[in-house]
């Protein structure tokens, strides 16, 4: 039984409607997905329904054997060509790139079909054909696993553009919104959990998919299952962890240098499967298999911390020290669970681990203040914020080369540009309410000098600020990203966006080297210190947290700071204090 895909159009565009309502009318979404798939059962369980061609249209996002390599632009040709635009329709399709509109491709797709709507029939579009021509159209790219690739069709003449242009032609204004943000991974605010999906569709589907994240795998096993918690048990006798395959090994320059195996966890002994025994089992299961040797094997270095008694919090702060002393990048906190939870009961944090690192805690990581040379705009990102829609959506953050001669006014400043970062939506509100700065083209600049060299064009600003703007950022550390020789920051945040700091107090191009090389420098430093100093040192670090944390929890309870939205992590933090 075929599945129209004027029915995953319903769901979206009911979740979207709800999105723009007011929050006291708004229908939650576990509510209207709950309510659409009842009203679609028949059509799921027929024994010939396509579970993996719906669920990869209702999830897009989640298959990512599969690459398009159909970006916005690529796509709007495609549109073009297929509905015949003349020049001021092609105008109204590119209307998206107008920074401040808050609209996307999609949306313009949208209002070109409602002024001349298409004259043949959308019924006629299901979810197989098109889930068929995009597997046809992945299996095209270089980037799509090997798989997606195999199942191509050798020696027919088939065209990527005109079988995508062949559904638009069919599809009502409203389905063509929704498939052009289908062609483009994205349906953006109202993208669908997959948890809430897969379990409406299976209840099954959410622990499988644990075991082997293969949707055509899955759902094909679905046929033989019934429609209830019973068979939960059967997951470990059918679903097993497949193991892989290396094809090849690189050649060690040196012939000292050797491949070293640091063993983390066992998912499976001799056929038996090890995903439904506790954590604390596995590891002493791993501990009788391996052998460790220096510089061969060795298992991951872990402390056991119980929770249950009083001292678990001391006994956290002690080993978060420890790795900050030790210069490590961080903890990761596993529960003693099952590796997935098969239980019948749904626990929304089971068998989840924690990172912990010391760039997590708001205030550590800091770096300073940098200058913002420009800022482009991203249809796409835009409607992820709240109205009104922003002006720009990503902002170039530079580094003054030639702080002394711009002060002595003998030269105009010259930039490097380092980073490209974006805002949150606090931060973005901020920025939309107290900044209006004077822009102008990036072709037309003539007022300072950017080395831009490793970023390429197509990363670069739509737009320049006159005078830069100031963001106070952080990072997790420093790397070399590719075709560049220095240092910048890895992982970028903006902290605070200041409106009374000039660019010339800012970072400049020899600091951000010199903090970088001093932060490497000490990541590979000789540990063997005294022992009495890395305690005192670990003592102080130890302070300095419950300080920090104390001054969280004060400014969430002064309104200062957004509190966590899920009670799990205040718990966590107080527990910590």
């Amino acid at each position: 039984m075929s599945f129209p895909f004027r029915y995953i159009g319903d769901l979206l565009e009911s979740l979207d409607d709800a999105l723009q309502s007011p929050e006291r009318q708004r229908i939650s979404s576990h509510v209207l997905v709950a309510n659409w798939f009842q009203l679609h059962r028949q059509r799921l369980d027929a024994f010939d329904a396509n579970a993996c061609a719906i669920l990869s249209t209702l999830l897009p996002d989640r298959r990512t054997d599969r690459v398009f390599f159909i970006q916005s632009t690529k796509l709007e040709g495609i549109i073009g060509q297929a509905l015949t635009l003349g020049a001021s329709r092609v105008k109204e399709l590119r209307r998206y790139r107008e920074p401040g509109l808050g609209i996307d491709l999609a949306d313009c797709v949208q209002l070109l079909l409602t002024a001349t709507p298409n004259t043949l029939h959308a019924d006629d579009v299901t979810v197989e054909a098109i889930d068929a021509i995009l597997g046809e159209v992945a299996s095209r790219c270089k980037w799509s696993s090997p798989a997606v690739r195999d199942a191509r069709q050798h020696g027919c003449d088939w065209s990527a553009h005109e079988a995508l242009g062949d559904i638009y032609l069919r599809l009502s204004p409203r389905d063509a919104k929704w498939f052009t943000r289908l062609v483009l991974k994205d349906y953006q605010a109202v993208a669908l959990d997959h948890n809430l999906v897969l379990r409406n569709y299976h209840p099954l589907l959410p622990q499988m998919l644990k075991v082997r994240d293969d949707l055509g795998l899955t759902t094909a096993f679905l046929r033989h299952a019934k429609q209830s918690q019973d068979d939960l048990g059967r997951i470990n006798s059918i679903l097993k962890p497949k193991l892989g395959v290396k094809v090849g090994r690189q050649n060690w320059p040196h012939d000292y240098e050797q491949l070293m195996i640091v063993y983390f966890d066992v998912l499976m002994i001799d056929k038996e499967s090890m995903l439904p025994v506790k954590h604390c089992d596995r590891r002493k299961r791993l501990e009788a298999l391996v052998t460790c040797r220096p510089g061969i094997a060795e298992l991951v270095a872990h402390e056991t911390i119980p929770f249950s008694r009083s001292t678990a919090p001391a006994q956290l702060r002690r080993a978060f020290a420890t790795c900050i002393v030790n210069r490590e990048e961080g903890l990761v906190l596993k529960p003693d669970e099952p590796y997935f939870d098969f239980s019948a009961s749904y626990k929304p944090h089971s068998s989840g681990n924690i990172k912990l690192k010391k760039e997590y805690v708001q205030g550590w990581g800091d770096v300073g203040d940098f200058a913002v040379i420009g800022a482009s705009y991203d249809a796409v990102k835009a409607k992820t914020y709240p109205s009104p829609p922003p002006r720009w959506t990503h902002f170039y953050i530079a580094c003054l080369r030639n702080r002394v001669q711009v002060l002595a006014r003998n030269e105009r400043p010259r930039f490097r540009h380092v980073n490209v970062v974006e805002l949150n939506n606090t931060l973005m509100h901020s920025f939309q309410t107290h900044c209006r700065p004077e822009e102008i083209a990036f072709e037309e600049n003539n007022i300072f000098d950017i080395d831009r060299t490793g970023f390429g064009e197509s990363k670069a600003p739509t737009v320049l600020f006159s005078e830069p703007l100031v963001f106070d950022m952080r990072c997790f550390s420093f790397d070399k990203s590719s075709n560049t020789n220095f240092w910048s920051m890895r992982f970028p945040l903006v902290s605070k966006v200041h409106f009374d700091r000039s660019y010339l107090d800012t970072v400049s191009f020899e600091d951000l080297q010199r903090i970088a090389e001093e932060s490497r420098a000490a990541m590979t430093h000789d540990h063997h210190y005294h022992r009495d100093q890395q305690k005192r040192q670990e003592r102080e670090w130890v302070a300095v947290y419950d300080w920090r944390v104390l001054e969280i929890l004060t400014d969430i309870e002064m309104g200062k700071m957004p509190a966590p939205k899920d009670d799990v992590w205040r718990r966590f933090w107080v527990g910590l204090a």
